[in-house]
């Protein structure tokens, strides 16, 4: 949101240059945009150049492409940007009392899930709009005290440091879309998120 011309270029002109280069090829491979719960109701720039780009892709490959979406992404990476359960596992070893929002819910999507996801269309040549959302719908904070319980067994979640907070207030907030109601085919063999933070956690 603070760098608009970067977002822009990096979901809609890198997008644009995908789909010139899959026009040259003459047997047309299948274009996987993965896409967000933003794109849904988009309220901000993020989401308005992923629904954006989604629109790109299901106009000029219409019978090639699979929008696959996705929320909230997790998964040990070597990007520069952490995912939120990294963030709150650096927070948490700092042994000091923080924030996590309660009032934003989501489904969050273990990215061993989206590989999956990605294999089953692949092997099986789906085409078209794919939900592959996590299992559970929890609140920020829910996920936050799953990742705690995982690295510590307390006695009484009174002795937890995650307390509740409240983000995303005002015209920005995030209205996350719970993506398992939207009328879309929906991928089913995603891992519930205890079982998810808990297999990340030993990654």
């Amino acid at each position: 949101e603070t760098n608009v011309e970067r977002t822009w270029e990096t979901n809609i002109t890198g997008v644009q240059k995908i789909l010139n280069w899959c026009y040259n090829i003459p047997k047309k491979p299948c274009f996987i945009q993965i896409s967000s719960d933003m794109s849904i109701r988009p309220i901000n720039t993020y989401g308005t150049t992923k629904w954006m780009a989604d629109q790109l892709i299901k106009n000029q490959l219409p019978h090639d492409s699979v929008i696959l979406y996705a929320c909230h992404l997790f998964g040990n990476s070597t990007a520069p940007k952490k995912t939120f359960p990294n963030w709150v596992v650096e927070k948490i070893r700092e042994k000091k009392e923080f924030e996590v929002a309660a009032n934003i819910y989501c489904r969050p999507t273990w990215t061993r899930d989206v590989r999956r996801a990605i294999e089953w269309i692949i092997e099986g040549g789906y085409r078209g709009e794919l939900v592959v959302a996590g299992a559970d719908y929890v609140s920020k904070w829910d996920h936050a005290r799953l990742i705690e319980d995982s690295m510590y067994v307390l006695i009484d979640s009174n002795d937890s440091i995650i307390k509740r907070g409240f983000g995303y207030r005002g015209p920005a907030a995030r209205e996350s879309a719970d993506l398992w109601k939207e009328k879309i085919p929906r991928f089913s063999n995603t891992t519930p998120l205890e079982e998810s933070t808990r297999l990340f956690m030993k990654e």
